[in-house]
C-alpha cells in the first residue's frame, strides 16, 4: 500500500489535498490510485476540492478513468450519484460520463424487476 493509500484508508471524511501532499503529488500517483481499491476516496477528495484545483481537466480524466476500470460496482454507483450533481465535473466530462453510464447499463442486460417476476410465477 502506498503512503497515499494509507491516508485514503483512514476512517472518516476523505483526506484533503493538503493531507495527501498537494495536487501535484496526487497526479504523480494517479495511475496507481485509479487502480487502487481506494480510488473512490481519492475521487471524493478531488470532487470536494474541485474549485481549488489547478488541473480540473486532469481531475475529470482521473475520475472517469477510475470509474471505467473499477471492479467495485457499489463504489462506482456511490460516486456516480455524486457526479450527476457536480457541475464542475459535468462541465468537463459530461460526454464521457454519458458514455460510461451507457456502457454500465449494457452490462446489466436483465430488465429491472424481471427476476422478481420470475420468482413470483
Amino acid at each position: 500500500m502506498t503512503p497515499l493509500e494509507v491516508l485514503l484508508a483512514q476512517d472518516g471524511d476523505p483526506p484533503t489535498l493538503t493531507d495527501l501532499g498537494g495536487e501535484d503529488t496526487l497526479w504523480q500517483q494517479a495511475d496507481t490510485l485509479a487502480a487502487s481499491p481506494l480510488w473512490f476516496r481519492a475521487a471524493e477528495t478531488v470532487l470536494a476540492e474541485w474549485d481549488t484545483l489547478h488541473h480540473p481537466d486532469q481531475a475529470a480524466t482521473f475520475v472517469t478513468h477510475a470509474l471505467t476500470t473499477t471492479a467495485s460496482p457499489a463504489a462506482a454507483d456511490d460516486l456516480l450519484d455524486q457526479l450527476v450533481e457536480h457541475p464542475g465535473y459535468l462541465k468537463r466530462a459530461s460526454s464521457q460520463l454519458n458514455t460510461l453510464a451507457l456502457e454500465r447499463s449494457r452490462h446489466h442486460s436483465t430488465p429491472p424487476g424481471s427476476r422478481t417476476r420470475r420468482h413470483l410465477h
